[in-house]
């Protein structure tokens, strides 16, 4: 009786988008919002400069508050952007006694 070996290979598929580096997005506009019980969101508007699609996500961005304060961006808002076209992500920075000024790119 002969041994018949078999191999099996296992291929594991990955999806073509990848997570952001920091030289992947621009930022091509801010607007903030900030309400009298302290929440603060920005609505930021990216630009993908990378040559693949990226994944860009709420905690990839810090917020500047009028003290100087920095806080990263919380929530689960997340946009697969193609290369070289924008979108645009909602970001949560949480309750805090001072206003948002500005955001700018964590990663």
């Amino acid at each position: 009786m002969k041994k018949v070996s078999i191999l099996l290979v296992i291929f594991l598929i990955l999806p073509a988008v990848v997570f952001a580096s920091y030289s992947d997005f621009q930022i091509v506009g801010v607007t903030v919002y900030s309400n009298l019980k302290g929440d603060s969101y920005a609505k930021v508007t990216v630009r993908n400069i990378s040559s693949g699609s990226r994944i860009i996500g709420s905690g990839d961005f810090v917020g500047i508050f009028a003290d100087g304060a920095e806080r990263r961006g919380s929530g689960s808002s997340s946009v697969s952007v193609n290369p070289g076209e924008t979108d645009t992500v909602m970001v949560e920075f949480g309750n805090y006694k001072w206003p948002l000024e500005s955001v700018k790119l964590s990663i």
